[in-house]
């Protein structure tokens, strides 16, 4: 059907975005309405869970450690975003069959059916995809093949705007959400970066714990810790790359640079 969506730069919890087959549709939409724009094409053969469109969210935090360089981090846990009605690939003014965000999802009267709150989680997800058969054959688990294709994407992003990003104070961080889809043949596409993300209820505190532990302890250690002392010598920028990674839900992924 050819399918396409407008999104709002300015949009957030699923508002003014357009999904339509039909040129016209979308640019009368956009007209309507303030600020820049970005259509892209949208993706009409997602995998599904139950017969129902879902997208993945994951959380990724970039630090400075120095002014030319940048680290990346994923953290290891995500959750997928599943629409209360069965997926067609018509009815494009159907927000809530096409649209899994939460906001747009806790309006329908199936919200919370099938899942608490619409969402499930990595552990859940490799479930699913157990009992998954896709085309080639192939056999999918998150940590294999998902996880992986989403940091291939992610440093990928992050590269293309280098020139943008960098350079940057040293010591400055910035946590960032990913949103993906699965293609019914097991294949990971990017659908947006939010730079103010939302999280779920389940996973908000240990994973601004950890976003604190990588950013910021680092920088005020314990004066009571004698292994904190030895990292006083240098630079501060010197002291970053000193940070204690161990049991930190965010994962070192890769490293962005103007080299």
């Amino acid at each position: 059907s050819n399918a396409w969506i407008a999104k709002s730069t300015l949009g957030f919890k699923g508002k003014d975005i357009k999904v339509s087959n039909k040129a016209n549709d979308l640019l009368d939409f956009i007209d309507n309405l303030e600020g820049v724009w970005v259509i892209q094409k949208y993706i009409e053969n997602p995998m599904l869970v139950e017969g129902r469109k879902f997208d993945i969210r994951t959380w990724h935090v970039v630090t400075a450690y120095s002014d030319t360089k940048l680290k990346v981090y994923t953290y290891d846990e995500g959750v997928l975003r599943v629409s209360s009605k069965r997926y067609q690939n018509a009815n494009f003014d159907d927000d809530i069959m096409h649209i899994t965000n939460n906001a747009i999802q806790q309006d329908h009267q199936d919200y919370g059916k099938s899942e608490r709150d619409n969402l499930l989680d990595f552990r859940q997800f490799d479930e699913i995809l157990k009992k998954k058969r896709f085309p080639d054959g192939k056999r999918l688990t998150v940590a294999n093949h998902v996880l992986p294709e989403i940091n291939k994407i992610v440093i990928t992003t992050l590269r293309s705007i280098s020139d943008w990003l960098l350079p940057q104070p040293c010591q400055a961080y910035q946590i960032l959400g990913y949103d993906f889809v699965i293609t019914e043949d097991g294949n990971v596409r990017l659908l947006e970066v939010n730079l103010t993300p939302g999280t779920s209820n389940d996973l908000v505190a240990k994973m601004v714990a950890d976003m604190v532990a990588l950013t910021i302890d680092s920088e005020f250690p314990d004066p009571n810790n004698n292994a904190a002392d030895s990292q006083n010598n240098g630079t501060s920028c010197d002291k970053s790359m000193q940070r204690d990674e161990t049991n930190n839900g965010f994962q070192y992924v890769g490293e962005i640079s103007t080299n």
